[in-house]
């Protein structure tokens, strides 16, 4: 069983006027995992992307994604067209950095 520390804890906003450049805010989180949970429903854009695996998510309030935080899944949020996208989002500790390991 593998036990985790979370590093850091999240509420963001997306929305109109947020400064989003989409595509060329790509980035991955130093993170052994990150999960993303939706808070908001009825906006538009404000999509989940991972350009390495071609996976887009729209998320719907109440779900829940989670992923590897690191290098291996580099993502981004489209630009919001209407309304507001208000997520949570979490990160855990590297393995070297706070998980214990039980058996």
């Amino acid at each position: 069983r593998i036990k985790t520390k979370w590093r850091d804890l999240y509420l963001l906003n997306y929305n109109e006027s947020s400064k989003s450049r989409a595509e060329k805010d790509v980035h991955w989180d130093f993170s052994g995992i990150t999960f993303v949970g939706c808070l908001s429903e009825g906006y538009e854009g404000g999509l989940l992307c991972f350009p390495r695996h071609n996976i887009t998510y729209r998320l719907n309030i109440g779900d829940i994604i989670i992923f590897p935080g690191g290098i291996t899944h580099p993502h981004y949020v489209t630009t919001v067209i209407k309304g507001h996208r208000n997520v949570i989002v979490g990160q855990s500790l590297n393995i070297k950095d706070g998980y214990e390991i039980e058996y």
